[in-house]
């Protein structure tokens, strides 16, 4: 299951409770050395099939607006950890250019690149050896 749930996502009322939330969460544990890093929120632009069954251009931009005030709050928490957001679409993302918002704020605002391939194993191997591993401006 996917949070924050659609109903939370497209009311903007409930911002204040998921700041808090996240706030909370990563505050309470922002120096603990059994936290390795936080995925602050996994594939946020994946509508999931049955999570949000409304695959709109209305619950993207909401997705847009929302992940940066997410990444905001938790280093308002000031981490030792770093932070991400898995990306699962994509094959290349060092041109910014052509990524959507969404991707654009989880390659610009993570600490750590972390990613989530559903390829077969050898095409993933195959991908891998051509990527160039640099640092995104």
């Amino acid at each position: 299951m996917q949070g924050p749930g659609a109903k939370a996502l497209a009311d903007p009322s409930q911002y204040p409770r998921l700041e808090s939330y996240v706030k909370d969460i990563v505050g309470r544990f922002a120096k603990d050395d059994r936290i390795l890093g936080w995925d602050l929120w996994n594939e946020p632009d994946n509508n999931n099939g049955s999570s949000y069954p409304d695959n709109s251009q209305a619950r993207f931009d909401q997705v847009a607006a929302l992940l940066p005030r997410v990444f905001d709050w938790a280093r308002s928490a000031d981490p030792s950890q770093p932070l991400t957001s898995g990306i699962w679409h994509h094959d290349h993302w060092e041109n910014l250019e052509g990524l959507n918002a969404v991707e654009k704020t989880q390659l610009t605002q993570s600490d750590v690149i972390s990613f989530h391939d559903y390829s077969w194993p050898e095409l993933f191997e195959a991908r891998a050896k051509s990527w160039k591993c640099t640092a995104v401006p």
